[in-house]
C-alpha cells in the first residue's frame, strides 16, 4: 500500500474499490510556520528517506505546521464536508490511490486540477 495512505479518511462506498481523500487540506496555517526553513528541510529529508511509513510527516510535521493534532485535522476536514454537502472543494474527492510508483508525478497533477478548479471555476470534466 503507498506510504501514509493509513492516515487518509477511506470509503468503500464503489466496491471493489476501496477510495481514499488522499489530499488534506490545512486550514489557518501561520505565515511563519509555512515558511519556516526548518519544516522544509524536514520535509524535503523525510520525503527522500524510502524506508519511511510515512509517520513523521503524518505524526510531527503536519500537526507542528497546522497548530493541533492530525486527528483533529481529520475530523474538521469531516465535519466541513458534511456541511457542504455537493459544495465539496477539488481536494475532497474520493481517489483510487495510485501503485506504479509515480506519485511524485499524481500528487502534481492532482495539485494541478484542484488549482485550476478552485481557482479558475472550471467542472470536474473540464479539469
Amino acid at each position: 500500500s503507498p506510504v501514509g495512505l493509513q492516515y487518509h479518511a477511506a470509503s468503500a462506498a464503489e466496491p471493489p474499490k476501496l477510495k481514499y481523500r488522499t489530499a488534506l487540506e490545512l486550514d489557518n496555517v501561520p505565515p511563519e510556520r509555512a515558511e519556516d526553513e526548518a519544516w522544509w528541510m524536514m520535509l524535503i529529508t523525510t520525503s527522500v528517506q524510502h524506508d519511511s511509513d510515512g509517520s513523521p510527516l503524518y505524526d510531527k510535521l503536519l500537526p507542528w505546521l497546522a497548530g493541533v493534532p492530525l486527528q483533529h485535522m481529520l475530523v474538521r476536514q469531516q465535519e466541513d464536508y458534511e456541511a457542504a454537502g455537493e459544495k465539496v472543494s477539488a481536494a475532497s474527492e474520493w481517489r483510487t490511490p495510485q501503485q506504479a510508483k509515480t506519485d511524485s508525478w499524481r500528487s502534481m497533477t492532482f495539485l494541478f486540477r484542484v488549482l485550476v478548479r478552485e481557482v479558475a471555476g472550471l467542472t470536474k470534466a473540464r479539469a
